[in-house]
């Protein structure tokens, strides 16, 4: 067992927050990122689709989930941690789809 599964974090969805951080520090594609990244955490199967799902999808939606969030936060998007926003898109995709 990974360290990442014994601390209980949830590696499909850390993997699609890694490829989601480099796209928007980086200007990474994720197209090309996101391969290297599922491979590296050795994800297969229906984790490896639902990193991938979870991450095209929030990329995809970013407009609107930012919308939704803006609406929801107590202050603009510009305010929040770029990782937070990142967390927050992940979020709010899972919830509306």
């Amino acid at each position: 067992m990974s360290a990442a599964r014994r601390c209980g974090v949830d590696v499909p969805r850390a993997v699609a927050f890694e490829v989601l951080q480099r796209v928007e520090a980086d200007d990474a594609f994720a197209n090309l990122t996101l391969p290297k990244v599922v491979s590296a955490n050795n994800l297969s199967g229906r984790d490896a689709a639902f990193s991938t799902e979870l991450t095209y999808g929030t990329l995809r939606s970013e407009g609107v989930l930012d919308a939704v969030i803006a609406e929801c936060a107590s202050r603009g998007l510009e305010a929040i941690a770029p990782d937070v926003l990142i967390a927050l898109r992940m979020g709010t995709y899972q919830c509306c789809t």
